[in-house]
């Protein structure tokens, strides 16, 4: 295993043809549209995981459904933190044409006695979410999730028959949801089940036996991070044996982001567009007879996940996405190229009412970032894979104005949907939370 896993790092490093093991000369429409269960792991980077070269942790569930699945070895997240990079996610949209850039964050200068009020957006109704399009094509769509920023308030209950909203009250209490709805969600006529969990999320717990305790603080909290990627991989054992999934289900597994660990001299996301918070595990399991695995090395993108499953149900493209479907480079078509641009948004707050935007394009070996308007750094990421060493001369400078245009010119060029803003008060039960999630500063 230790060596598969070391094999599975070097994959990551380069972008060559995919490697893929098939059951089927072809991959959708289905013949007859299975049940669909996606499942997020919030705040997971996916170099933590042992099936994407990380050595640490122990995750048998999720590493049997790699094993059968389509695995995205480069797949990555619009934005660094969670309300534009899921709202990208379920729209197939970049943050700057849906909207949803500002959550439950809350200054220190917006705390005006017991409560705070704060400005939030929300994915607009005239943007379609894939659990709307899923619901429209006869599925039953349920939902639970566990970060505060995933809620009705910003438009994520839209398309679901039922929808929860918990705040970080972990793993468990997103099964005890699954437990209670098992029978009706099995009860007839398909299905699409949503799972967000949020662990591996700050603050984080220590979970025995994985975990092990370090004198250094930040072995300590990387262990506890990665022991509760281990805990939530069990949790995720148990809603396999509660609804009985197996072969004849389209099982998605991936993150929204994933996290800094002073990779850069900070802790967190939603800071900056580095890899480590941008890079995430994205996976696929399609039932037969389009049953298909093995690693893609292609750059994808989190947003391609609706064009796919509109693919994959016969429906026609939607050309205003940002998305694309996965089938042709599933399929293995004639001209499928790995020369696809990867743009990520990022607006960041810096007190109660100003913000400053980051931006990053990935384009073949290179990778160029715009941070906060302040600092701009080219890397070429085959050579330099975590971005400690930016290029800099004249190479550098007009591969930086190359990518820096095209993002430029793809944000005039695409579509927005009307922003929606709303206003929301923050209590002291809200703000304590919001405190120990880091979304308080």
């Amino acid at each position: 295993m230790r060596l598969l896993s070391i094999a599975i790092a070097l994959l990551l490093l380069t972008f060559v043809c995919p490697v893929l093991r098939t059951e089927a000369t072809a991959v959708g429409p289905a013949a007859q549209p299975p049940n669909i269960v996606l499942i997020i792991i919030d705040t997971l980077r996916a170099d933590h995981l042992s099936f994407y070269g990380g050595l640490a942790t122990n995750t048998p569930t999720l590493s049997a459904l790699a094993a059968r699945s389509a695995l995205f070895a480069n797949a990555f997240a619009a934005s660094s933190w969670t309300p534009p990079a899921t709202a990208s996610l379920h729209t197939g949209l970049l943050p700057f044409q849906h909207g949803v850039l500002s959550g439950f964050h809350v200054f220190r200068e917006q705390q005006k006695g017991p409560t705070a009020s704060i400005m939030i957006n929300a994915i607009p109704q005239e943007v379609q979410t894939l659990a709307e399009l899923l619901k429209e094509q006869g599925y039953r769509t349920f939902a639970v999730t566990d970060n505060i920023n995933i809620c009705k308030a910003e438009g994520f209950h839209q398309g679901f028959d039922r929808f929860v909203n918990n705040d970080y009250k972990t793993a468990e209490r997103v099964n005890q949801y699954v437990r209670e709805w098992a029978d009706d969600i099995l009860s007839g006529g398909k299905f699409f089940l949503y799972l967000h969990y949020n662990d591996p999320h700050h603050p984080l717990n220590g979970h025995f036996p994985w975990y092990k305790k370090s004198d250094n603080s930040r072995k300590n909290l990387v262990s506890q991070y990665d022991s509760e990627i281990e805990y939530v991989d069990r949790k995720i054992a148990e809603v396999f044996r509660l609804l009985r999934l197996g072969d004849d289900t389209l099982i998605i597994f991936a993150s929204d982001h994933g996290e800094e660990f002073w990779d850069h001299g900070g802790l967190g996301h939603g800071y900056n567009l580095y890899n480590e918070v941008l890079h995430v595990p994205f996976v696929f399991s399609f039932p037969p007879p389009d049953k298909i695995s093995g690693i893609i090395n292609h750059r994808i993108t989190t947003m391609d996940l609706l064009p796919t499953i509109r693919d994959y149900l016969g429906l026609p493209a939607n050309d205003g996405l940002a998305g694309r479907s996965l089938l042709p480079l599933l399929r293995r078509e004639a001209g499928i190229t790995d020369d696809r641009y990867l743009i990520a948004h990022l607006k960041r707050k810096t007190d109660g009412t100003g913000a400053k935007t980051s931006r990053s394009v990935i384009h073949a070996q290179w990778k160029w970032q715009d941070l906060k308007g302040e600092q701009t750094f080219v890397h070429d990421i085959i050579a330099d894979p975590k971005e400690a060493a930016p290029l800099s001369g004249p190479v550098a400078d007009e591969i930086g104005r190359r990518l820096a245009d095209h993002y430029a010119q793809t944000e005039t060029g695409s579509g927005k949907a009307s922003a929606v803003s709303v206003e929301q008060t923050i209590d002291a039960e809200t703000m304590e939370s919001l405190e120990a999630l880091g979304y308080v500063e």
